[in-house]
C-alpha cells in the first residue's frame, strides 16, 4: 500500500475506528472465499462486529475473532457496537449518492446487513465467549499453529492515511520483498514508506529509468508476471481472475 509523500498523517485515536458490523456473504465476497476455504481454521482480526465467526461455528466450522475492543467486557462492547452501528450508517446516509447502493439490496438493505450482523455477532459472543479474544497485531494471543486462514478486511486500507502499516505489522521488509520478487519470477519488486524517504527515492529512481527507456526507444513492455486472484468489476457483476 502507498500514499503520497506529501499525504499528512494524523494519529489514529481509538474512536476513530468504527467496530464494524459485517456479514458473512460481505466476507465471502470481498476475500473471494469458497466451502474450502471456510472448513479451514479462521482467524478474523480485528473481528469487530462481524458475524463471520458466528455464522461460521453455526454451519459447523472452527473460527476465532481478535480485536482490542473485545477486552471492554460484554455491558460495555455491546454498547460500543451498537453505538457505532448508528454512527456507521449515519455516515454513509449523509454521503448516499457516492455509494452504489443496489450492490446490498439499497439503503435500507445495508441498513439490515448491519443491524443483523452486530446482532448475532453479540448474540454468539454471549453464547460462546471463548470465541472472541482480546487481541490486537502484531502479536496475538493464539497458539502457534492454531489457524490456517487469518483474515484481516478493511483495518489495513480504511485507515491507510492515518497509519503506517510496515510499523503497524511489523513485517519484515526484506524478507517481504525476497518473497515478492520470487513470486514475480525476478520483476522489480519495491517496498514503500511514506515514512522513509529513501524508499521513495527508490521508486521515484525506478519510474525515471522507465521514462528514460521509453524515450529512448529501449523500453520494452513485459508481461506483469505472477499476481494474487483479484476481482474485476463490470455490467454483469465482475469476475475473479490472475496473472498466472
Amino acid at each position: 500500500m502507498t500514499a503520497s509523500p506529501q499525504t499528512t498523517f494524523h494519529a489514529l485515536e481509538d474512536t476513530d475506528v468504527l467496530v464494524s458490523a459485517r456479514s458473512l456473504d460481505e466476507y465471502t465476497d470481498m476475500f473471494g472465499l469458497d466451502e474450502a476455504d471456510l472448513g479451514r481454521r479462521i482467524v478474523d482480526c480485528p473481528g469487530g462486529a462481524a458475524s463471520a465467526v458466528a455464522e461460521i461455528c453455526a454451519a459447523g466450522g472452527d473460527a476465532v475473532a481478535v480485536d482490542p475492543q473485545y477486552a471492554l467486557g460484554a455491558d460495555d462492547l455491546r454498547g460500543r457496537i451498537l453505538a457505532d452501528v448508528e454512527r456507521s450508517l449515519a455516515q454513509k446516509h449523509a454521503r448516499e449518492i457516492d455509494y452504489d447502493w443496489d450492490v446490498r439490496g439499497g439503503v435500507v438493505g445495508h441498513e439490515v446487513i448491519r443491524r443483523t450482523a452486530a446482532d448475532r455477532m453479540l448474540g454468539h459472543l454471549a453464547a460462546a465467549p471463548e470465541r472472541y479474544v482480546a487481541g490486537e497485531l502484531p502479536s496475538l494471543p493464539l497458539a502457534d499453529d492454531s489457524a490456517d486462514l487469518v483474515l484481516c478486511s478493511h483495518l489495513l486500507f480504511t485507515y491507510a492515511d492515518r497509519m503506517d502499516l510496515a510499523d503497524h505489522v511489523d513485517v519484515e521488509v526484506p524478507r517481504m520483498v525476497e518473497d515478492a520478487t520470487r513470486a514475480r519470477e525476478g520483476a522489480p519488486v519495491l517496498a514503500l514508506s511514506r515514512k522513509r524517504w529513501d524508499t521513495v527515492g527508490q521508486l521515484c529512481e525506478w519510474v525515471r529509468g522507465l521514462h528514460h527507456q521509453h524515450l529512448s526507444g529501449d523500453h520494452v513492455p513485459t508481461d506483469p508476471g505472477p499476481m494474487a486472484p483479484h476481482f474485476h468489476a463490470d455490467e454483469e457483476g465482475g469476475f475473479f481472475h490472475s496473472h498466472a
